[in-house]
C-alpha cells in the first residue's frame, strides 16, 4: 500500500490548533468566559481544548515523520538523535520563555517543557507494535487515574481530587517544586495520549477512516 507523505487534514488541524492557541492566549478584556479555561471540575471551555488537540496533532504526526525518514534512508541512530534534538530544543525554548516571564533564570516545567517530554515518550516508543503501544498508553492512563483515586494524601486521605487538595498537588508541593519539576507527573497522561495518537496518524497515513474503526482495523494488520 502506498503511504501518504503528508496529510492535508492533519496539516489543517495543526494550523487550526496553533491559531486557537494564539487566540485564547490573547483574549481582549471582557471576552466571554467560555473562551477561557473552565472552572476546576466544571464544564470544558474553548481554551481547555487547545492542549489536548496539540497533543493529538503531535502524536498523529509521528508516523509521517518516521516514514519520511525511512524513505530518505536516514540511519536509525541519526533519527533517534533528531528526536532527542527536537526534545531538547523545545524544552530549552520553554525554559527560556518561563525565565523571561519570571525575570530571572529558572528551571521549571511549563507547557512547552511538558510537550517536549510527551513527544519524547511518544516518538521513542513508536517503534513498538500498535497493539503494544495502545495497551501501554491505556495502562499508563488507568494507573495515573487509579493513583489519584486510591493513593492516600497525608492529612487528607484517598480519593480526594479537589482544586486545593489532591495527590498531584501534594507531590508537586512536597517533592517536585524544590527541584523545579512541578508538574512532572502530568508527563505520564500527556505522553500516553501522544503515544495513543500515533495510531490515528497511521490510520491517516494508510488512508483508513478515522477513530474508532480505522484505528482498530490497524490492530489486526
Amino acid at each position: 500500500m502506498t503511504l501518504s507523505a503528508r496529510s492535508l487534514a492533519l496539516d489543517a488541524f495543526r494550523g487550526l490548533t496553533v491559531a486557537l492557541m494564539l487566540f485564547v492566549n490573547n483574549l481582549p478584556p471582557g471576552a466571554p468566559p467560555y473562551l477561557e479555561h473552565g472552572p476546576f471540575g466544571g464544564s470544558v471551555y474553548l481554551a481547555d481544548l487547545v492542549f489536548p488537540w496539540y497533543l493529538l496533532a503531535m502524536g498523529a504526526a509521528i508516523p509521517f515523520s518516521r516514514a519520511s525518514a525511512l524513505r530518505r534512508g536516514v540511519a536509525e541512530w541519526l533519527y533517534e538523535l533528531r528526536i532527542l534534538r527536537r526534545v531538547v530544543l523545545l524544552f530549552l525554548l520553554g525554559l527560556g520563555l518561563t525565565s523571561l516571564q519570571m525575570g530571572r533564570w529558572v528551571f521549571a516545567l511549563d507547557v512547552l517543557q511538558l510537550l517536549a517530554l510527551a513527544y519524547w515518550l511518544g516518538a521513542w516508543l513508536y517503534d513498538l507494535p500498535l497493539l503494544r503501544r495502545t495497551l501501554l498508553a491505556l495502562f499508563l492512563m488507568v494507573a495515573y487515574g487509579a493513583a489519584i483515586l486510591l493513593v492516600p494524601v497525608p492529612g487528607v486521605g484517598p480519593g480526594i481530587f479537589a482544586e486545593d487538595r489532591n495527590l498531584l498537588l501534594h507531590l508537586n508541593r512536597t517533592y517536585l517544586m524544590p527541584l523545579g519539576l512541578r508538574g512532572l507527573p502530568s508527563a505520564i497522561p500527556t505522553g500516553a495520549f501522544v503515544l495513543l495518537a500515533t495510531g490515528l496518524g497511521e490510520a491517516l497515513m494508510k488512508g483508513r477512516s478515522l477513530w474508532p474503526w480505522g484505528y482498530w482495523a490497524l490492530l489486526g494488520d
